[in-house]
């Protein structure tokens, strides 16, 4: 972290601080430590890419990730070949006629 001139680390999940941690901030030189607000915020989105191909997923699974606005509906077409009108229900047939191609 000292590469990097960080001064705290704050790990948040759910919208609920998992991990804190504050290290001094300065030097010799410096005359005042200060844990004021940071003046930069860095943010990572960590996820995985998953595994096995994409079109064989639960239609389901994808419906609840499209529901919860994990994907778009479009990228549920397009990438896992599952059909999600606009009332976010599956078309199954659709869906079939998709993975088929």
């Amino acid at each position: 972290m000292a590469e990097t001139h960080t001064s705290a680390l704050l790990i948040l999940k759910d919208g609920e601080i998992r991990h804190e941690q504050y290290w001094p901030t300065g030097g010799r030189d410096v005359q005042w430590i200060s844990f004021s607000v940071a003046k930069s915020f860095v943010s990572a989105l960590v996820g995985g890419g998953g595994y096995g191909r994409p079109e064989l997923r639960d239609p389901l699974k994808l419906l609840e990730d499209v529901s919860e606005r994990l994907i778009s509906r479009e990228r549920a077409r397009e990438v896992y070949r599952v059909a999600i009108p606009s009332d976010l229900t599956v078309d199954p047939s659709a869906t079939a006629a998709l993975r088929s191609q």
